[in-house]
């Protein structure tokens, strides 16, 4: 699950640009996801803790503090003080020192600015390493800048104020290029263009998932808004934001700043959403101070939301009245086309039902006139090839007449070899012609009988007496007497070919309606 969301917040922040709204929208919408990512890597510490070395202890205190700070402070409290213990119990004073300051800059993000303070206070600087100096001055610059924001009166802010100011100062001397304590300087010495110019570069250069966007967006996005470059401050902002969110953090400011900031531009809905996000993470975490900090926010925007909603609430309900007249009138138009329509497509049925009508026809014309030529070409010629042999027989005839061979003739007479020969013939014509009309009348013959019953055809453009039946069939001669004397066979044949062949069809119902559909040519 950590690869699919980390692809999608490279997504979001790619190297041509910073995040958009829409960009931020999911990922507030998708904050479970982000806040089990987080889970998932504190129960991976906690694992540790069975097999951990007593002595490697207050070093995995320390990261667990580390990874629930921000999250859920009292959590946070709870490592810290396991921390300042487990070091003791060590004489371990570099891990006790780190534990102690954990322990303040969790008081610190709680709201316990006096028990902090009382911390610090009762540690020996002097006996702090460079790193951890660096660390204890600035949780005294964050605790003397929160009480600046939420004193309200002017002497004891101006007091906090340089307070924090004499520990940045403590800061840069340590560390002369960290480039917030640099840009918060310069910021309020009222050089803005100057720190502008000192920490863009610094925002650029980061890669698109590195943890420093979020604290780094913010300071540029603080120092846009005293520039009075609103739109950039924004977009740096939501970066800030973005970064926060896909880091799982519950405790933070810039999506607090951008809520604000969209309700100043009227973006009252989103800004709503984000702040209700806020307050919720706020009170996850146990960030009092944050809460106090968005108190004063949740009821400005929260009645601006509402009389957002109850306009929104007027306008749906004067569309609704429209659209339902709208209804009424469409329902009314709809009545009367479907009446016309109705009528329409009857037509359109009739028109239909003629057209096939016309087609079906046209077709059986056109086949009927294929099947007069055919056989019309045909019964001509075998008529004049019957002729031909009438006469050679006459001849035959005649000539044993003529010889007196009246034995010959006799016999000759007597036999039905010729009349056989004849019939023979015609049956050969009938069955080469309607096979040349319908030449696949075999294989869709065969198609409409079961397949252990199907006729095979021994001999090409040959029928079987079952076939001779159904051609003539397939030719509108279905009664049986005509059938019968045109294939010499009795009635009583017929009948009971034409049955047993209806017998072994797949649908014997309509089994010699099926036949007269097979297609010619």
């Amino acid at each position: 699950m950590y690869m699919k969301l980390l692809a999608a917040f490279l997504a979001i922040i790619c190297q041509s640009g910073l995040a958009k709204l829409s960009d931020l929208d999911r990922l507030v919408a998708d904050y479970a996801d982000y806040e089990q990512i987080r889970l998932e890597e504190i129960d991976s510490c906690k694992a540790l803790l069975n097999d951990c070395p007593q002595q490697e202890l207050p070093q995995l205190y320390s990261r667990l503090q580390n990874l629930y700070y921000g999250f859920q402070i009292d959590s946070a409290l709870v490592y810290a003080h396991r921390g300042i213990e487990q070091s003791r119990l060590f004489r371990d004073k570099v891990q006790e020192y780190n534990a102690i300051l954990n322990l303040a800059a969790s008081y610190q993000m709680s709201g316990s600015n006096q028990e902090s303070l009382a911390l610090l206070d009762s540690l020996d600087k002097s006996r702090l390493s460079r790193d951890l100096l660096v660390r204890y001055y600035s949780i005294y610059n964050t605790i003397y800048s929160a009480l600046e924001t939420l004193s309200i009166d002017t002497g004891l802010k101006q007091q906090y104020r340089d307070e924090a100011v004499k520990y940045k100062r403590l800061m840069l001397d340590l560390v002369p290029d960290n480039l917030y304590v640099i840009c918060d300087t310069l910021l309020h010495c009222g050089k803005a263009q100057e720190a502008y110019d000192t920490m863009l570069p610094f925002v650029r250069s980061l890669p698109p998932h590195n943890s420093e966007i979020g604290p780094a967006a913010y300071s540029l996005a603080d120092i846009c808004l005293e520039l009075g470059r609103e739109d950039e401050a924004l977009e740096y902002l939501i970066a800030s934001s973005c970064s926060d969110l896909e880091r799982g953090n519950k405790e933070y400011i810039s999506l607090v700043q951008l809520s604000l900031m969209l309700y100043e531009r009227g973006d009252v809905r989103r800004a709503y959403r984000y702040l209700q996000r806020c307050v919720d993470d706020a009170t996850y975490c146990g960030a009092r101070l944050r809460i106090d900090e968005i108190a004063p926010l949740v009821s400005t925007i929260n009645g601006a939301y509402n009389r957002a909603v109850r306009r929104n609430y007027l306008a749906m309900s004067l569309t609704i009245v429209v659209l339902l007249l709208l209804a009424l009138v469409t329902f009314s138009l709809s009545v009367v086309l479907r009446k016309q329509k109705k009528k329409l497509s009857e037509s359109n049925r009739m028109l239909l039902y003629a057209q096939e009508l016309k087609d079906l026809a046209n077709r059986k014309t056109l086949e009927a006139s294929n099947i007069k030529n055919a056989y019309i070409t045909k019964l001509m010629l075998e008529c004049i090839a019957g002729i031909e042999r009438l006469e050679e027989y006459r001849k035959g005839l005649n000539r044993m007449a003529i010889a007196r061979d009246f034995e010959s003739l006799q016999k000759t007479l007597k036999s039905t070899s010729y009349v056989d020969d004849e019939w023979k013939s015609f049956y050969n014509v009938f069955d080469s012609t309607f096979l040349s009309i319908f030449p696949t009348f075999v294989e869709d013959f065969n198609s409409l009988l079961l397949p252990e019953h199907r006729i095979c055809v021994e001999q090409k453009k040959m029928l079987t007496p079952e076939l001779r039946i159904y051609a003539l069939i397939r030719l509108d001669i279905d009664s049986t007497e005509k059938i019968a004397s045109l294939l010499r066979y009795s009635k009583a044949t017929i009948y009971a070919y034409r049955s047993r062949t209806r017998l072994k069809a797949l649908c014997p119902q309509s089994f010699e309606e099926d036949v007269k559909r097979i297609a010619s040519i």
